[in-house]
């Protein structure tokens, strides 16, 4: 599995009664050359969906859905503008079906939680960038 930390997270976050956040880092991540953190290829997209199918998994334990499912959709769009790296065009075509096949799976999700405007035009500004992704 790659990007497995990221389902890993979802599920710990879920189950915690509390959370602190602090200034130091506490984790380096070591970038290789050729590794799948330091270069853009489709598979990028399985970080969306390690994200995004941990949180179905576990959304009914968080207090304030509305604020994960936002997250969510921000960090889809973070990864979605990210894929405009990838070199090949083939493949960054293929990311953009893949990050759009995924996001469409969200989307119930996250409007059954989130009535934001806001959020919501985050989000679908994340299917427009899927759309021109796939073409250019």
């Amino acid at each position: 599995m790659i990007y497995e930390d990221v389902f890993y997270n979802v599920q710990a976050f879920s189950k915690a009664s509390t959370t602190v956040k602090i200034s130091s880092v506490l984790v380096y991540y070591r970038k290789r050359a050729g590794s799948t953190t330091s270069i853009r290829t489709s598979t990028y997209s399985h970080l969306l969906l390690n994200l995004v199918n941990s949180v179905k998994d576990t959304i009914e334990l968080f207090d304030h859905k509305n604020i994960v499912t936002a997250e969510v959709a921000r960090f889809s769009l973070l990864t979605v503008l990210k894929g405009s790296k990838i070199k090949d065009r083939k493949d960054r075509h293929l990311f953009y079906r893949q990050c759009l096949k995924i996001n469409d799976s969200f989307k119930p999700l996250f409007l059954k939680y989130n009535d934001s405007m806001v959020e919501r035009l985050k989000f679908s500004f994340t299917y427009f960038c899927c759309f021109i992704g796939r073409v250019l």
